[in-house]
């Protein structure tokens, strides 16, 4: 992990910008398992997956602006995005002190949502544009 956060801060400095990001933004995404790996497998019920069988596991990730990964957990699927997306927010001070604000879609309210602010970190869903089906892209995401 030290080699990942060494490697940001030496792009963020190229590009003129400061050593740690002041907006972060969480996500998931779901993934599919090798047959023969067991460990920490589960369902994602919200997930269609059409080819290779059902979601097994989870990623976390924490990315800046710009893309790049500060931080990722793995989990089963089964789990939800906002008790499993807490695991993030560990040790998350000293990694990016300047953090201010973090990012997410709706999924991540409730025990997410407490935990960002027990760090006195903003937390912000973007609202989907009136009338909009299916995927969308959210503003600012």
């Amino acid at each position: 992990m030290r080699l990942n956060v060494t490697l940001n801060v030496l792009e963020r400095l190229d590009v003129d910008r400061e050593c740690t990001p002041s907006l972060c933004i969480a996500d998931s995404q779901s993934v599919k398992l090798a047959p023969m790996i067991f460990e920490h497998r589960g369902i994602d019920g919200n997930k269609k997956v059409m080819r290779g069988g059902p979601c097994r596991r989870k990623r976390q990730i924490l990315v800046d602006t710009r893309g790049r990964i500060w931080k990722t957990r793995v989990h089963a699927a089964n789990m939800h995005d906002s008790p499993a997306g807490v695991g993030l927010l560990d040790g998350l001070r000293p990694l990016m002190p300047r953090l201010g604000k973090i990012r997410v879609d709706k999924s991540y309210r409730g025990t997410f949502c407490r935990a960002v602010e027990q760090q006195q970190l903003a937390f912000e869903v973007p609202d989907r544009e009136q009338g909009t089906k299916g995927f969308a892209v959210q503003p600012k995401r």
